[in-house]
């Protein structure tokens, strides 16, 4: 084991060192996280507005954990909580993963490639680094295929319990191993599911008593507030962009953010060959009574992928496909080194044979490498934007506004956390008044007037295009027609523009307008 840990575990924790030391990323969603745990940790409950019982954080379970670090350091400390806890929770996946292969008769080089192969993937690197739950998320995952390896299932149940409330969609990984459990013990289903309910239920009955429901608002507000915008990415008429999507799950991914990764023949060859070493993996699993626990790693990943897209998810965010990654990435360790064995066994007379695996193997190492290279520098330049822009915006109105102000926008994670000012999200994330007017608008146009007439916001934050351009960002028009636009003017009056050095980077999108409400009680 001092072997495996110098030559998978420690690199991999260098290499999230070393990610997150160049990029200094931090994801807008985890500042959401953050907010809703620092609140808790000093006593004003679970919020993200003081006094708003609303369920905005799509990971209680690690909220509370952050919560409980910031209650025993003080609510500062909850970023540096955050990265300490991710890194053991990384080796934690790790070691739990190199577990459950062995036990499951695997050797140690395809159990530690598997465990390498995952813990060194940029999108688990960026998770890892930018303060995501998906870590978490992957240790109750890799703890649960241990425990069903190793016929632990009441340990697997509870750990698939824990890990629907650290994560919704987790529910799809804990039904895969539920599903797996009743085939293989049916006299024993009304137990586990006894079980399972059990580790649930306090959690569902907390939050429907607090929050009046158990599911994310972050759901309902994707489905109410962004309708259009997500019928455009998640519809059935759009199925080939979500296939083209749902490939990232693989890890040979074509695209990265909004750029293509390589020219288009590099794209067609990719794919293919993880498609085949994975196939190649997902044969060896499944040809064994011994390995049949696998075969989780091998339903999961499609079942994630049609979820997402029967509940249109938006396709924006890499980390969605995180857990599918890391099931691909075992299968992918385990069909490279056993097509390798198989090659080799029949390499007398059949060099093409030897020659073609090896030159598979050779483009996964060679696009893992370029794609971890590529997640570097986006991430780095990501990031400076972010800390020019949209945290110099949340400071600068920590500074420059009434604490008792109400600021209205979209993107509420890095301007909810560093204005500390209650927030009225444009998204509904954490404001249900919102997805109420929208359910009662005609487009976006009319909910965003309602919203301003109604709610009344004493500062409104709005990307510079959407004014500008006269184009909302969850689709069609902001204002319908010149009467509209005159009331908005009449009732805002533009403060300033925030750009970034590196606004470059993201376009259109790169350039904040705030507005103040022309009342005497806001200052110009």
């Amino acid at each position: 084991m001092s072997a495996l840990a110098f030559l998978v575990f420690l690199p991999a924790l260098a290499l999230w060192t070393a990610f997150r030391s160049h990029t200094g990323i931090v994801l807008e969603d985890a500042l959401i996280t953050y907010r809703y745990a620092e609140n808790i940790a000093e006593g004003r409950g679970f919020v993200f507005n003081t006094g708003e019982r609303v369920l905005g954080t799509t990971t209680p379970l690690y909220t509370l954990l952050l919560a409980s670090a910031g209650r025993l350091l003080g609510a500062d400390s909850i970023p540096s909580a955050s990265a300490v806890l991710l890194a053991v929770f990384g080796q934690l996946a790790g070691l739990m993963t190199y577990a459950a292969l062995r036990a499951v008769g695997l050797g140690v080089l395809p159990s530690a490639l598997a465990v390498l192969l995952v813990l060194v993937h940029p999108d688990v690197a960026v998770a890892a680094s930018g303060g995501m739950e998906t870590v978490l998320v992957l240790a109750l995952m890799a703890g649960s295929l241990f425990a069903l390896c190793t016929r632990r299932h009441g340990a697997a149940v509870v750990l698939c319990a824990l890990l629907v409330i650290a994560r919704v969609d987790g529910a799809i990984w804990a039904a895969v191993v539920l599903a797996y459990l009743f085939l293989e013990e049916r006299g024993a289903v009304f137990r586990r599911a006894a079980l399972f309910a059990a580790v649930l239920l306090p959690w569902l009955a907390f939050a429907y008593a607090y929050f009046g429901s158990a599911l994310p608002h972050s759901v309902v507000a994707k489905r109410a507030v962004a309708h259009a915008y997500l019928e455009k990415l998640g519809a059935l008429h759009n199925l080939s962009a979500h296939l083209v999507w749902s490939i990232g799950a693989t890890g040979g991914r074509v695209e990265y953010g909004v750029a293509a990764l390589s020219p288009s023949w590099v794209q067609g060859l990719v794919f293919p060959v993880f498609a085949v070493l994975i196939g190649a993996g997902a044969v060896r699993v499944l040809s064994a009574r011994r390995t049949r626990p696998l075969g989780t790693l091998v339903v999961f990943p499609p079942a994630l992928c049609l979820a997402y897209l029967v509940g249109r998810a938006p396709r924006i965010f890499d980390w969605y496909l995180t857990p599918a990654v890391y099931c691909c990435g075992i299968l992918l360790a385990i069909g490279m080194t056993s097509l390798w064995h198989w090659s080799r066994a029949r390499v007398s007379g059949r060099a093409p044979l030897a020659v073609a695996v090896s030159l598979m193997i050779g483009i996964v190492a060679g696009h893992l490498v370029f794609d971890t290279h590529h997640a570097w520098r986006y991430h780095r330049r990501y990031q400076q934007v972010e800390d020019t822009l949209r945290r110099a915006l949340g400071e600068w109105l920590a500074g420059h506004t009434p604490e008792d102000a109400t600021v209205a926008t979209e993107a509420i994670g890095y301007l909810g956390y560093y204005s500390d000012r209650r927030i009225l999200d444009l998204a509904g994330i954490v404001s249900p008044e919102v997805v109420a007017i929208h359910r009662e608008s005609d487009g976006n146009a009319e909910a965003f007037q309602r919203i301003l007439t109604r709610l009344e916001p004493d500062y409104l934050v709005l990307r510079s295009f959407e004014v500008d351009r006269n184009r909302a960002f969850f689709g069609g028009p902001l204002f319908e027609g010149p009467e509209p636009t005159a009331a908005f003017r009449r009732a805002y009056a533009e403060l300033r523009r925030f750009r970034s050095p590196h606004s470059h980077y993201w376009g259109k999108w790169g350039t904040l307008t705030l507005y103040a409400r022309r009342a005497e009680d806001v200052p110009r």
